[in-house]
């Protein structure tokens, strides 16, 4: 069992720091992802690992899985040329969301679960100390561009947003382990340093949907905790031009453009003045051109795609991303590849709600932690695709499969005093699908 765990927690860290730690092999679209993904399979396997009831919300993920594999398939037959690169697209894609049945499986014992959920948390923690680290060697004064962190997600600022969508769920869970968890001094005060970093984390991306996102999180989890602290917290939010560094203040007020007659009016092409900043302005025009994509391909125009048709509707914006995972995803594999997408996020919030309802300070813990992750990762989303991206939602599918696991082992424990008391009569409770 050692052996597994060590592999369990490896795979759990590598998932995040993979392009911090990119290893490049011969074969193409191995990496050391597959080394470990495997390598977790094969001692399972040889331990005859295996659980004898399936995975919760496991139809919703083979759903979502064959949604996918549609718009590989659309692909193909809209434009074969680039099959190889749209593959492993797939392959990568399918590979991240297998971690929630891999970890399920692997995942037996309540020791177990205990060290993979500390070594989420703690890579989550390590991440966001990296992007403090960044934060500080920058500086809070002004804000520029090229200077946001990134933490293990990108070397350069490109991957801010994606940083943020990773900080604003892992944030949250651990705010929901902290509100909820009862006993244990020395974690509640890790919890809370660990809350105060990835606070910080988040400010130094200087992600606007990130700011926003994780305060209507923490509302929504302060608000069922304790009335009077949701007051505080919203009163803390809104006098943020007092608390905030100068750099997060500029680049909130850098949303919507302010009229002022010594700076000339932004007008975009259509004639308009542009209300908004050209990063806010563009996601809308893009969104545009996309519902124009969906009504001519309803089937989608294939994975991968969506950057190479875009241009042929937004011209201005050629090769760009939706911004919008759930828009690009019914723009490549049809609405249903959203409503897949959607049908994942809403099983795993309804799976935290039971875990919640289980009672205890734990398990309203657990159930909290993937009711706000789910929350977490539905936002993020909006302003983002990064649904597929492993580094930012791999941790998020492993959170999901040990709170599915904690249920398991709850129901179980239920059971087997029943049992001993009534043989014959007492039967497992059925699992949540």
């Amino acid at each position: 069992m050692l052996l597994l765990r060590l592999l369990l927690s490896a795979l759990a860290f590598y998932v995040v720091y993979q392009n911090h730690f990119a290893i490049e092999f011969t074969v193409k679209g191995l990496n050391i992802f597959n080394v470990l993904f495997f390598g977790v399979l094969a001692v399972v396997m040889a331990k005859d690992i295996h659980s004898e009831e399936k995975a919760p919300v496991s139809g919703a993920f083979k759903f979502l899985m064959i949604m996918y594999g549609w718009g590989y398939v659309i692909g193909l037959l809209d434009d074969g040329s680039t099959w190889v690169q749209d593959l492993v697209e797939l392959k990568n894609g399918i590979f991240y969301v297998l971690l929630y049945f891999l970890y399920y499986r692997a995942v037996q014992d309540r020791k177990t679960l205990k060290i993979v959920l500390a070594a989420v948390l703690f890579t989550a923690f390590l991440a966001q100390l990296q992007a403090v680290r960044q934060g500080l060697d920058y500086g809070l004064s002004t804000f520029n561009e090229t200077r946001r962190a990134a933490g293990p997600f990108s070397k350069t600022f490109v991957r801010s947003n994606a940083a943020a969508a990773y900080y604003v769920v892992f944030v949250s869970v651990a705010a929901a382990f902290f509100l909820e968890l009862k006993r244990g001094w020395k974690l509640k005060a890790a919890l809370g340093f660990s809350i105060a970093i990835g606070v910080f984390g988040l400010f130094v991306t200087y992600s606007r949907q990130g700011y926003l996102i994780l305060g209507a999180i923490l509302l929504y989890l302060t608000f069922r905790k304790n009335l009077l602290l949701a007051v505080m917290l919203c009163l803390t939010l809104a006098s943020y031009q007092m608390w905030a560094p100068d750099a997060m203040i500029q680049r909130i007020e850098m949303t919507q453009q302010e009229e002022d007659a010594s700076r000339p009016q932004v007008v975009n092409d259509d004639g308009e003045v542009q209300r908004y900043d050209e990063s806010t302005e563009s996601r809308f025009v893009i969104w545009e051109g996309a519902f124009a994509m969906m009504g001519d391909n309803p089937l989608g125009v294939g994975l991968n795609h969506f950057q190479r048709n875009i241009g042929d509707y937004v011209p201005r914006y050629r090769n760009m991303d939706a911004h919008n995972a759930f828009i690009r995803m019914a723009a490549e594999a049809s609405i249903v590849g959203a409503l897949a997408m959607v049908l994942v996020l809403a099983h795993l919030f309804v799976l935290g709600w039971r875990i919640e309802r289980m009672g205890g300070d734990s398990a309203r813990a657990m159930g909290l932690a993937l009711q706000v992750a789910a929350l977490g990762v539905a936002l993020g989303n909006l302003y983002g695709s990064r649904f597929f991206d492993g580094d930012v939602t791999g941790s998020v599918w492993i959170l999901a499969a040990l709170a599915a696991r904690y249920r398991m082992l709850r129901l179980k424990e239920a059971v087997v005093p029943e049992q001993a008391a009534a043989p014959g009569w007492a039967t497992p409770a059925k699992a949540y699908g």
